[in-house]
This record gives C-alpha cells, structure tokens and sequence, in this order.
C-alpha cells in the first residue's frame, strides 16, 4: 500500500508563500502589491481584446489557505508523532532561514492571524443506519397548459386562493404515491412513454448491517387494484444490469385489491455484503391505469460504509514497537 506522504511539502509551500508576502513589507527591491501587472491586450485597439487581471494580480491575493493531516492519518502513513519523516530537514535547519522569520514575525503575524491548529482536528464516530425520502411530480403538456389558464383567472378573481365551498371529494381511482397525488384521468395510455411522479429512497448503513423503509401508498376514490408484481425492476443504476445477481436491495410485494381509506405499506431493505454506492430503479404498476398510463418511478439508492475494526490493533502495535 503506498500513501501520500507530501503532507510536509505543503507546510513548507505555506512558509514560503508567507515569507514572500511579507518581505516587501521590510525590504526593497521585492516585488509586491505596489507593482500590479497591466492587462495583456489581443489585437490591436480597435479590434482587439483585453485580458482581464486575476485577483493577485490586481494586488488582492488570497488569504493562505492550510491543510493539513490529522495525528492518527500521520501514524498511517509513516510520520511521527511531530509531522516529520524520518529524515533530515536542511531547509527548516536553515540559520538564515531561522533569523529571516525573526526579523519578519510581526508580519507574518498579521498577515497569517489565524493559525488553527489542523494536526489536533478529528472526528471520530460511526454511521447509524438511516433512510430517507423525496417525489417529484412531472406535470403533463395539458396540465401545464390548464395551470397557466388557472394562473390567468387567479390574476383576475383576487378572492380565488379563499375558497368559499367545500372540496368536492376524489372520483375514481386515486394513490397518494410518496406524498404526490396519482390519479385515474383516462382509459388509454396517451401518456405510456412518459414520467408521471418520480420519487427517491436513499438507504446508508455500514457494509453487512441492514437498513430499511417502509412506502406509503395511500389509497383515495373509489377503488384501486394492484395487481401481481407490481413493482418491476428494469435497470440497475451502479452496474446497467436488469438481472437480480447484483442486487442488494429487496422489497415484499403483495398482490389484491387495496380498498378506499387504505394505507398500504411496501417495506424495503437494503444489505450489501461490501462498501460501495448501489442503486436501482421501480415501477409501481396499478389496475387500472393512473395519470393516462404514465409511469410511477421509485429509485433506490443505496450507500453501504467501511466499517475501520483494525484501528485498537493498529494503536497497540504502534504502542508496543515505542
């Protein structure tokens, strides 16, 4: 396993970087925010362009920016306790080096005021298995078309958004389809190719753990049959795949008749045996049609963590070779 030991290389870019912006505040002969370069033109006056100056460049440079590692990722990588490798630092060692930061410490006091102490910030703490939930309603061309009219005589009724009769309740089939209403408008599948609602379930859990959810389908009208299988996988999202080989999430469906009032409940669960980002998509099916046969897509996602169960035996080896 080989790691990134360039940790020190950029500590010393940062003590170079201020080193530089802090002579001219001292000595002559540095360049510094006095000089500002001129725009470069393209061109002659006339037809040409002119190109525009970077912030440093119109003497505003960037406030220095530190990154660092944490003490247990120095430990991985083969550093110190001190940051350090196990060579020789000739550049730090530097006597010259050593009075020129003397000399300029006020300055690089103020310029670099905020010095947060990166090598001590660590969070530590372990990921609890959680789900969550979102739908989207896409809206059809006449749908669109009946709201834009709808808008139009809001403008001219002020009083419309304060009705004054009751609701007239749902005729026909009707589910309430993670929180979206989907609808019976029609017999004929004129909408067959397109999205109606899609919705989103996201899972996360450590690799071998499971983590699960429950879809609410609420069901209005009159009645509403869902027949067999009537959630269909067709894609899977991390690999393109439509086989169950890959698959790591499942689902119990249940086929009959949902009656009106109804809240059926369609549980999920998610395990993977490994770490990694899975994801596939469904598609709720009911008898009869809803939204003119438009589909109701349900995609799953799920995130599976690498769970780290060597760090105790890695601290004791660390212990027992001090």
């Amino acid at each position: 396993l080989v790691m990134c030991q360039s940790g020190r290389h950029r500590h010393v870019q940062e003590e170079r970087e201020l080193i530089d912006r802090a002579i001219p505040q001292l000595d002559y002969g540095k360049v510094g925010s006095e000089f500002w370069q001129l725009p470069q033109r393209l061109g002659d006056e006339l037809g040409g362009i002119s190109l525009t100056l970077t912030q440093t460049e119109r003497g505003q440079p960037w406030s220095v920016t530190h990154v660092g590692k944490p003490v247990s990722t120095q430990r991985e990588t083969g550093l110190t306790a001190t940051g350090q490798h196990w060579v020789t630092f000739t550049w730090e060692r530097s006597e010259y080096l050593q009075q020129r930061k003397q000399q300029l410490w006020d300055v690089l006091r103020e310029l670099d005021f905020n010095q947060p102490d990166i090598d001590g910030l660590e969070v530590l703490g372990t990921s609890q298995p959680f789900s969550s939930t979102s739908a989207e309603k896409f809206l059809t061309h006449e749908e669109i078309l009946e709201a834009q009219m709808e808008e139009e005589r809001e403008n001219d009724d002020p009083l419309r958004s304060y009705p004054d009769v009751v609701p007239q309740p749902i005729i026909g089939p009707s589910i309430r389809f993670c929180g979206q209403p989907a609808r019976w408008t029609g017999g004929e599948p004129i909408h067959e190719d397109e999205l109606g609602i899609a919705a989103r379930i996201t899972f996360e859990a450590l690799a071998g753990t499971r983590s699960g959810f429950e879809l609410s389908l609420k069901i209005h009208g009159k009645i509403s049959t869902l027949h067999d299988k009537n959630l269909t996988r067709y894609v899977n999202i991390s690999t393109g795949e439509t086989t169950d080989e890959a698959s790591r999430l499942a689902v119990a469906v249940r086929a009959g008749v949902a009656l009106p009032g109804a809240t059926l409940l369609v549980p999920f669960t998610f395990k993977s045996p490994s770490a990694g980002i899975f994801g596939e998509r469904w598609r709720l099916r009911a008898r009869p049609l809803l939204l003119s046969g438009a589909a109701l897509q349900l995609t799953l996602r799920g995130v599976a963590l690498h769970e780290d169960r060597t760090a105790a035996r890695r601290d004791s080896i660390e212990v027992s070779r001090a």
